[in-house]
């Protein structure tokens, strides 16, 4: 070794005391889980039901502001009247598109473009033809399926016919298909008591004078959180226009297009104007603007579990630390500085938050395979499953950890036992 180097390294002697006081940390917690400390436990449980609950309510609302989207994982653009917010629901007599067969064969024909559809929402009532059982209103989505597979509201339409043979290039006149797509919910709601209309039943509209009919190609489950556990029958635009008054102007309430990801919403934007060309995220920002509810739901969970949750631990993990006074007072006794007695709670707290965060979200996903299950007897509830939420949870577990650190960490200098060791 030369003289100029120095003797020991500062710096990395405090990361390795930093790294030993972490362990000691981690390895306490261990040995106090592996016991069953009851306070331990407790100081988990609380920030985990917080977390859970935290992720459940923000599950619940981006389910309720992602709920009325009728495209899907395939589709990367939505073209919106200006103002909408992309929603099927609220869309149902709104501001719409027009020319949307014309528009959509030429958005089809760009390079880059593999599928763009019109999507026109209407409500109507439907019952099983030759019954006498009350008609059930659904909402009925209006396509053009294409060749390749694709998804409306989380339905898939490839039973349907491709293309749009009643459009007969705009003069209405084509063949009547009455292809119907079914969702379950649907299904269900259409037939009283424990029955289930079946593929191939045929659907009456009553209070309509044109008598065409529709014929269930196909029943399916919506794979896709809120709208798609709505009654839903998605069938040909042209054949939904002809019955709610849509064949003047040619009329939809949006466009989905999918491309191969070479196509930016820039080269779309002059299709129509006064439109918006939405990405899938840009959506969603507008709907949750125009959707208050969900996003203070979402806001106040987040406030309310950091509360909750730092009030809990600070409580738990204090009567831990006033218990522990006489180990820490060892410590002191062999020489372990303020400092690191300091980190040494710190590290026990944040690892407490963390395997409490890591349990809350083990709970958000039972709740979500609940919510899956009562899915599969139509009760309904919008429920957002994304993997980022779990990261998210996890964040605010370790949040909830650090806020809690001061108060506690005073309590840890302030203990009694130790004053009176040291004097």
């Amino acid at each position: 070794m030369s003289e100029d180097e120095p003797a020991f390294d500062p710096e990395g002697t405090r990361r390795g005391r930093l790294r030993g006081v972490v362990g000691l940390a981690g390895a306490r917690l261990g040995h106090r889980l592996r016991d069953r400390d009851g306070q331990t436990l407790l100081s988990v449980g609380g920030v985990a039901v917080a977390v859970a609950l935290l992720l459940i309510v923000t599950s619940v609302s981006v389910g309720l502001v992602t709920g009325g989207t009728v495209g899907t994982d395939e589709t990367d653009y939505w073209i919106v009247p200006e103002g909408s917010s992309g929603s099927a629901v609220t869309a149902v007599e709104g501001q719409r598109l027009g020319q949307v067969h014309p528009v959509s064969e030429r958005l089809r024909d760009r390079e880059g473009v593999t599928d763009a559809t019109p999507v026109l929402a209407g409500v109507l009532r439907f019952r099983p033809a030759g019954s006498d059982a009350e008609a059930e209103y659904a909402l009925v989505l209006g396509v053009i399926p294409g060749a390749s597979e694709q998804r409306v509201a989380g339905l898939p339409t490839g039973a349907l016919s491709p293309g749009d043979p009643h459009y007969a290039d705009g003069a209405y006149d084509g063949p009547w298909t009455g292809e119907a797509v079914v969702s379950e919910s649907a299904a269900d709601a259409f037939v009283p008591g424990d029955g289930r209309l079946r593929s191939g039943a045929e659907l009456a509209i009553p209070g309509k004078d044109t008598g065409e009919r529709f014929t269930a190609v196909t029943v399916a489950q919506s794979d896709g959180p809120g709208l798609g556990q709505l009654p839903v029958v998605v069938v040909h635009l042209a054949e939904l226009q002809t019955l709610t008054g849509g064949t003047r102007g040619d009329v939809a309430d949006q466009i989905l297009v999918a491309t191969d990801g070479s196509v930016a919403a820039e080269d779309l934007a002059g299709v129509y104007p006064n439109v918006q060309v939405l990405t899938r995220g840009e959506l969603l920002t507008s709907r949750a603007q125009s959707s208050g509810l969900p996003v203070a739901m979402a806001a106040a969970a987040l406030v309310v579990a950091v509360v909750v949750g730092t009030l809990f631990l600070v409580t738990t993990v204090g009567f831990s630390v006033l218990a522990d006074a006489e180990a820490r007072a060892v410590l002191t006794a062999i020489g372990v500085s303020g400092s690191s007695r300091a980190t040494l709670v710190a590290g026990e707290t944040l690892a407490t938050a963390g395997v409490g965060g890591l349990v809350g979200i083990g709970g958000w996903l039972v709740a979500a395979g609940i919510v899956a299950v009562l899915g599969q007897f139509g009760t309904a509830i919008p429920f957002a499953v994304r993997p980022v939420f779990g990261l998210y949870g996890l964040l605010v577990a370790l949040g909830v950890g650090l806020v809690s650190l001061p108060p506690l960490v005073v309590v840890s200098r302030r203990t009694r036992a130790v004053r009176e060791v040291l004097r």
